[in-house]
């Protein structure tokens, strides 16, 4: 489980990111899970059900 708060890097009022959230690995490996491994499997689900079957189809 990862406990780096990542609102050190943020400050909303301010309006400021910290640069470090754009080249540290710990960081880039965190969004890998928790937002492209998220989104990937999502779009494998609903192109999945894109497919059609070939006795569905009607000509």
């Amino acid at each position: 489980m990862n406990t780096t708060d990542y609102n050190q890097f943020i400050d909303t009022k301010e309006g400021w990111v910290d640069r470090r959230i754009f080249w540290e690995q710990e960081i880039y490996e965190q969004e890998l899970k928790q937002i492209f491994a998220k989104a990937l499997a999502a779009l494998f689900l609903f192109s999945s059900l894109l497919i059609v079957e070939p006795e569905r189809l009607r000509v």
